[in-house]
């Protein structure tokens, strides 16, 4: 995509999934102050599995949306099918048109869909698309953990693309320059790369370089702390130092993260 008119259209819509946990008011926050930015329509979604989660999501959506523009979807889950949760909310997302996904996850699922939560892992799977996460320590102070400390997401200020040195992570560095663009901020591109090991920093423009062991480690610690970062990966869901993957540097970020977290992954 070239142009501001190519970034518009693809920020066109945010959907935002809700069950009126703490966690999803800070993802619906989140979107919130990111739709006013770029202009964005603003879509929410709740998947109603009993009428207590239906009522919660509702006064959720009333309180920190009121006045604002915005729709409100509830689809509900029907016994028997094989529906779930993601499914609803892909479906949704279709029918709105290309748009860019917001969630939040307490990433209490376990391993192996990993840290990211399996509702998340099965939305970040999707080919071509764009989900952002904001995990369990977003909304907190810089200084201060813990779910009491909660202040809420703040506006974005800078745009972290994270690569790796190969072609494959070239979306990272265009589509964190398409939020870069979209939000008015500086893009920053990053690479981590193994202690010792040199790299050609200008294949990606003067990519900043991080030496460790652990990419999730080196990323968390660099940028994680900040709550004004928008950090951008992309992921294949596969595991390796040569991949940004979802099953291990991806979800280790979005959990450690007090920023939002865009996971991109490519179209097949």
């Amino acid at each position: 995509m070239n142009g501001q008119a190519d970034v518009k259209e693809a920020y066109a819509n945010f959907v935002v999934a809700t069950d009126g946990s703490d966690l999803c008011g800070i993802a619906l926050t989140g979107a919130l102050q990111l739709a006013s930015r770029t202009g964005a329509g603003l879509h929410v979604i709740h998947v109603a599995g009993d009428m207590a989660g239906h009522a919660a999501a509702t006064r959720q959506v009333e309180d920190l949306l009121a006045g604002h523009p915005h729709t409100f979807e509830v689809r509900n889950l029907i016994a028997g099918t094989p529906m779930t949760p993601s499914k609803l909310i892909d479906e949704f997302a279709d029918e709105v048109g290309d748009a860019v996904v917001i969630v939040g996850t307490h990433g209490r699922s376990g391993l192996g869909a990993a840290l990211l939560g399996s509702t998340t892992a099965e939305l970040v799977s999707r080919p071509g698309r764009t989900t952002v996460v904001y995990g369990p320590k977003a909304g907190q102070p810089q200084n201060i953990s813990g779910p009491q400390n909660i202040s809420g997401p703040q506006n974005i200020s800078r745009v972290v693309a994270c690569v790796d040195g190969t072609a494959f992570s070239e979306l990272s560095m265009q589509e964190g320059a398409r939020w870069a663009s979209a939000l008015q901020v500086s893009l920053l591109v990053t690479q981590v790369v193994p202690p010792g090991e040199t790299t050609d920093a200008s294949v990606f423009g003067g990519a900043e370089v991080l030496h460790s062991p652990s990419p999730a480690d080196a990323i968390s610690s660099a940028f994680g702390s900040d709550p004004t970062a928008l950090l951008v990966l992309a992921t294949h869901g596969r595991v390796g130092f040569k991949r940004v993957t979802m099953g291990s540097v991806a979800s280790e970020v979005v959990r450690k993260a007090r920023g939002p977290v865009a996971l991109v992954h490519p179209r097949v």
